[in-house]
């Protein structure tokens, strides 16, 4: 949690119980949180997780 990016991740989560060992885990928690938000509205046609990796993607080919 050194970094502010993921200091952000770990608050937007909300859950100051949560036990994470890696960035990965604490991602994974962040993109179940979106998931259900997500879920709680109209549904969208596609997965968070899709969109996520399409928007990664983006900005590995750009670098940015």
């Amino acid at each position: 949690l050194t970094l502010p990016i993921n200091l952000a991740v770990f608050l937007e989560i909300g859950d100051p119980k949560l036990a994470f060992s890696s960035l990965s885990t604490l991602h994974e928690k962040l993109i179940e949180k979106k998931q259900q938000t997500i879920s709680n509205g109209p549904k969208p046609p596609w997965p968070l997780i899709k969109a996520l990796t399409a928007m990664c993607d983006w900005m590995t080919d750009r670098r940015s």
